[in-house]
């Protein structure tokens, strides 16, 4: 029986159980930070990431990128976009794929410190990152009193609404700017030739004047609705993350309130607070907000979900899974939905280390949710390598990680210091494929469950082999994730186990049995076909 892969996907999107390979995709002397990774949604195979790089013999900061045609396994020569002027440097880059396999670029260019020369520029690749058109200037610094050049987000609209091929970019004023601010955009109705006049998006009671610089962090849903969310301070008692949203390309917006973040005062000066907003490209309702928050009495990820396009907001949710109040401080959040809807939050983690605070060594790790954002698996270590502290991580230009979902995979790109100098690492992880089982934690291979037979008729067994003692339960899912039966709850001695799984009644269809010991998970898809 066949079932929508999309749903097993979301029902159980946990990794392989082995430790995923890290490849290192730079290869500066000096600094390498910031990295934005993209794959293309018409030929998986081909992905794109992009950083920021301190070249050795100017000191000048350049955007490289490098593209692999297979999957991540090889990659091209690294190649550097242009500077408009020999004597400015680049920084924030940012990617989108249109829904045709043209990539669009955004990032800066400028004169450090200057106020008038300087702008956000955007290039555009047809051959999946191996060549880049001439950039084309969307913002001008001498035309903005704001200089709003800071963290140029790209977004297209890929909806088949009448703003398909429509680009966004929300920018904020530059670090030396001082308040009043505010969060700015622009946008490009015809591929990115042209971009109108960036305008003010905070308005009252919303407003970025008071909030050194107000980011704005775009995405556009399948049916083109454009929703980007930034900080504002209205009162004391009325801050947060509010949301802007369009309708009508980016002509007009309505705002609202999506949460009020809660700070540690000890670490707020220290972390990487960005925060990101996605759209499921399965439901345009369906929105999904990130951030580094302190409501528990330091910095963890969480996240709170919209199922009627920002109308209404979840309760924050808890992403990683270490215990709470420990001290350790977890930044670097960033969220992603594949297109089938699967949903996974990437970010750094320092449970790892020996101390706590922003001043501890630090790993990559990410969580998948199989209920849209309501509930997180377990945490899983993307990095191979814990990299120690370093006084750099404090300064700019180590303010985000990166990652994306497509199909049956995830794939992450950050920045750590394990080699004494910060360098840009990728890996990918397997999500689960309907037919594997699949374990978590260590569970390993003495818990591997067996299916007999399977698909099944009548009644089927389950077989496991434990090497100690542990405390089993094992249940019965449909492929929705509904508990269906308890099959056994008790603790169990070493050996093979073989229980009894009774079916009768049961649809055809495709269903999964989980084993959950104090070591981990072990699940199996099994299938009833009469």
């Amino acid at each position: 029986m066949k079932k929508r892969l999309f749903l097993l996907l979301l029902l159980f999107p946990i990794v392989s159980s082995a430790q995923p390979a890290n490849t290192e995709l730079s290869s500066g002397l000096i600094f390498e930070g910031e990295p934005y990774l993209a794959v293309n949604p018409t030929k998986p195979q081909n992905i794109v990431a992009a950083w920021m790089s301190v070249k050795l013999n100017s000191n000048l900061v350049t955007i490289e990128t490098r593209s692999s045609m297979d999957g991540g396994a090889t990659w091209s020569d690294t190649l550097g976009l242009p500077h408009m002027n020999p004597a400015w440097q680049s920084a924030d880059v940012s990617m989108a794929w249109r829904s045709d396999g043209v990539l669009f670029i955004s990032y800066i260019d400028y004169l450090s410190n200057s106020n008038t020369e300087g702008g956000v520029f955007v290039v555009s690749s047809t051959d999946g990152g191996k060549s880049f058109s001439m950039p084309v200037k969307a913002i001008d610094a001498a035309e903005d009193t704001d200089v709003s050049l800071d963290r140029p987000w790209i977004v297209v609209d890929n909806s088949s609404s009448s703003t398909n091929g429509y680009l966004y970019i929300p920018t904020k004023p530059a670090p030396w700017h001082p308040i009043p601010n505010h969060t700015y955009f622009t946008r490009s109705t015809d591929g990115g030739l042209h971009w109108s006049r960036e305008e003010v998006l905070d308005s009252t009671p919303y407003l970025s004047t008071e909030v050194p610089a107000p980011m704005g962090a775009p995405t556009v849903a399948s049916d083109g609705t454009l929703s980007i969310a930034y900080p504002f301070v209205f009162s004391a008692q009325n801050a947060g993350f509010a949301l802007a949203q369009s309708h009508d390309g980016g002509q007009s917006f309505s705002r609202s309130f999506i949460i009020q973040p809660i700070e540690d005062q000890k670490e707020k000066d220290s972390i990487k607070g960005g925060f990101h907003l996605i759209a499921d490209p399965t439901n345009p309702k369906h929105l999904v907000f990130a951030w580094p928050d302190a409501r528990e009495g330091d910095y963890d990820v969480f996240a709170v979900t919209s199922f009627d396009g920002g109308s209404s907001w979840s309760t924050p949710v808890r992403v990683n899974d270490d215990l709470p109040h420990n001290g350790v401080v977890q930044d670097m959040v960033w969220p992603t939905f594949g297109t089938d809807g699967a949903l996974a939050i990437v970010w750094r983690d320092r449970r790892n280390g020996s101390s706590t605070g922003y001043a501890s060594a630090s790993d990559t790790y990410f969580a998948t949710s199989s209920d849209g954002g309501t509930h997180w698996s377990n945490n899983v270590r993307l990095s191979d390598s814990t990299a120690a502290y370093d006084s750099v991580l404090f300064k700019p230009g180590n303010d985000f990680l990166t990652a994306a979902i497509l199909r049956d995979t995830l794939f992450g790109a950050w920045a750590d210091i394990r080699t004494g100098r910060l360098k840009i690492y990728y890996a990918k992880a397997a999500l689960l494929l309907p037919d594997q089982v699949v374990q978590t934690g260590n569970a390993g291979p003495n818990a591997t469950l067996t299916i007999v037979p399977n698909p099944a008729e009548g009644n089927a067994s389950v077989s496991f082999q434990l090497t100690s003692p542990a405390m089993c339960s094992l249940a019965l899912y449909d492929d929705r994730g509904v508990l269906i039966r308890q099959i056994l709850s008790e603790a169990l001695s070493p050996g093979l186990h073989s229980v009894h799984c009774p079916i009768a009644g049961l649809a055809n269809g495709d269903y999964f049995i989980e084993l959950q010991t104090p070591g981990g998970v072990s699940r199996a898809k099994l299938t009833i076909d009469r």
